[in-house]
C-alpha cells in the first residue's frame, strides 16, 4: 500500500451503495473539494433499486446530514414529527410519548439527495464485489477486490458499507455472535400515497398494537402526502411461509385491527412490499482491520425497534469521512481507522441492549411496550 499522503492518493473502495456508503462517497468528496480519480462506490443493484422504504431520522443522523450540507427538512425530504401514540385494536389510547429531532424520510429520497453531485465515475451500480484478495490472517491487510463479472481491482482501503449480511464484515470480525442470528420479530415495510391519512396523522406517527403482545401496526407520515406502514410480528407466533404474497399475508395477519387500517394497506401496491429479517447479533469487537472500516449496518446491524440503524450509519460515514480527509489528514492511515474505531464502537453496545429489552416488550404485552416510546434516543 502506497504511504498515506492523503485521501485523494489512496485507491479507495467503498462496498455498498446504501445510506452509510453514498454519505461517505459525499463527505470525502465535499472536503477534497476536487474530483477524485482514485475513489470507487460498488452497489451490486441498480441504482433505481430502493428497498427499506423510510426512516427515523434523529439528532445524530440530522446533525451528520447537515455536516454533508443536506438540510433534512428540505421540501420533499423530510418531515419533522412531535409525538407518538400508541393505541389498541379497540382505539384507546395506551401511551403518547414526545419525540425531539425526529425526522420522517422516503429512502430513495435520501438516497437521491446524498447521491447529488457524485461524479458517474465514482458511482459503479451494478458491479457487485464478490470477494477479498487478502495478506496475511484475519484482520491483516486487503489488496484487491474480487468482482462478480470476473476480474480484480487492487485497493488501498476498503469501506465496508454492504450491510447487515456485509462479506466485508467477516474479514475482521471473529468475535462469538448470539446463537440464531435471525430476531425473532420480523417486519414488512410499505410506502404508500394516501394524502388523506397523512394530513389527518399531520406531525405524529401511530402504532395499534394487539393486546396480547407479538403483533402491530405503525403508520409514519412522510412528505407529499405519503405514508409509511409496517407490521412487526413474532415470526415464532406467526409463520410466513415461504415465497409467501407479502400484501395477503399482512391483511390476514390484521383480521382483527380497525377496519379504516385495513383500506389504508390496501392502497399499496402488492409487489411493492418489503420483508425484513433483521439480525440479532451481539455488539463488535471490531470496526477496523489494517486497511478496512466498516460503517453502518456493515458495522452492526439494529434490531427495528431502536430505529437507530440510519442515525449509526450517517454519523459513521459523517465522521469517517472527516478522519480521512481534510485537515486530519494528517493523522496517517492506520491512526485515523483507529480513531474511527475509539469513537464509534461504544455507540453499539447501549443501542444492542436498549433493541433488546424493546423486543423483549413487545413480545410481552402492549402495556409493556407501551411504557416507552418505540424508538431508541
Amino acid at each position: 500500500m502506497r504511504p498515506f499522503h492523503g485521501m485523494g492518493t489512496l485507491t479507495t473502495a467503498i462496498v455498498g451503495g446504501g445510506v452509510s456508503g453514498l454519505a461517505l462517497a459525499r463527505g470525502l468528496l465535499r472536503r477534497l473539494r476536487r474530483p477524485s480519480h482514485h475513489l470507487r462506490l460498488y452497489e451490486r443493484y441498480d441504482h433505481r433499486r430502493c428497498q427499506g422504504f423510510g426512516f427515523l431520522v434523529q439528532g445524530d443522523g440530522c446533525r451528520a446530514l447537515q455536516r454533508l450540507g443536506i438540510n433534512p427538512l428540505a421540501p420533499g425530504l423530510g418531515l419533522a414529527l412531535s409525538h407518538v401514540q400508541i393505541f389498541l385494536l379497540d382505539g384507546s389510547l395506551v401511551g403518547e410519548h414526545q419525540l425531539t429531532n425526529t425526522v420522517a424520510m422516503e429512502r430513495p429520497a435520501l438516497l437521491q439527495v446524498l447521491s447529488e453531485g457524485l461524479e458517474p465515475t465514482v458511482l459503479r451500480y451494478g458491479e457487485a464485489v464478490e470477494g477479498f484478495i487478502t495478506q496475511g490472517k484475519v484482520g491483516n491487510r486487503v489488496l484487491g477486490l474480487q468482482m462478480a463479472g470476473g476480474g480484480t481491482t487492487p485497493v488501498d482501503l476498503v469501506i465496508g458499507a454492504d450491510g447487515a449480511h456485509s462479506r466485508c464484515r467477516k474479514l475482521i470480525d471473529a468475535s462469538p455472535r448470539r446463537s440464531g442470528g435471525l430476531a425473532q420479530v420480523q417486519e414488512i415495510v410499505a410506502c404508500v400515497n394516501h394524502p388523506a391519512m397523512a394530513e389527518r396523522l399531520g406531525s405524529g406517527f401511530i402504532k395499534i398494537m394487539h393486546p396480547k403482545g407479538g403483533l402491530a401496526v405503525g403508520l409514519v407520515p412522510l412528505p407529499s402526502g405519503k405514508l409509511i406502514w409496517f407490521v412487526q410480528f413474532d415470526c415464532h407466533q406467526y409463520t410466513l411461509p415461504e415465497r409467501a404474497d407479502l400484501h395477503g399475508f399482512a391483511l390476514d395477519l390484521l383480521q382483527e385491527f380497525p377496519s379504516w387500517l385495513l383500506e389504508v394497506l390496501r392502497h399499496s401496491e402488492p409487489g411493492h412490499l418489503h420483508h425484513w429479517r433483521p439480525l440479532d447479533l451481539d455488539p463488535p469487537t471490531q470496526l477496523v482491520g489494517t486497511n478496512l472500516a466498516l460503517i453502518g449496518d456493515a458495522a452492526h446491524p439494529m434490531l427495528p425497534f431502536t430505529s437507530q440503524g440510519v442515525n449509526l450509519a450517517l454519523a459513521d460515514a459523517e465522521l469517517l469521512a472527516g478522519l480521512l480527509s481534510g485537515p486530519h489528514e494528517r493523522l496517517g492511515l492506520p491512526q485515523a481507522l483507529r480513531l474511527y474505531e475509539k469513537r464509534r464502537l461504544p455507540m453499539r453496545p447501549p443501542f444492542v441492549s436498549m433493541g433488546r429489552a424493546m423486543a423483549s416488550d413487545f413480545l410481552g404485552s402492549a402495556e409493556r411496550a407501551a411504557h416507552r416510546p418505540p424508538v431508541a434516543t
